[in-house]
């Protein structure tokens, strides 16, 4: 049995986590023991079950098939946003140095028609 989890990197709180699992015979069972038991579903030659943590924290997760059991702590940070503030800052210099790229063109321009 292979569990793949994605996203491979850091886990942020407010995107989900899908686990594939691959190479097994029957229908795994999955829990986050912090969440419960997570539902698995049919996806092609593998099975896959998604999960979503509100809170940042450790999460164990436990995928358990006949014979073959496979745990990991998962370690979810908290998902930060940009403010309003800083994201109307980033447009506006954006802004201005577009335009004054532009300005700075069409001068070039109207020069060598002259």
């Amino acid at each position: 049995m292979i569990v793949e989890i994605d996203p491979p990197g850091e886990k942020r709180t407010s995107l989900p986590i899908t686990l594939t699992i691959k190479k097994t015979s029957k229908k795994p069972s999955v829990e986050v023991l912090e969440l419960g038991n997570i539902s698995v579903k049919k996806y092609g030659n593998n099975y896959q079950a998604q999960f979503w943590a509100q809170t940042p924290g450790q999460y164990n997760l436990i995928v358990k098939e006949s014979k073959n059991t496979f745990e990991k702590i998962i370690n979810i940070k908290e998902q930060t946003y940009i403010t309003f503030k800083n994201e109307f800052g980033f447009f506006l210099i954006l802004f201005l140095i577009t335009s004054l790229g532009m300005i700075k063109w069409i001068k070039k321009i109207l020069k060598t028609k002259n």
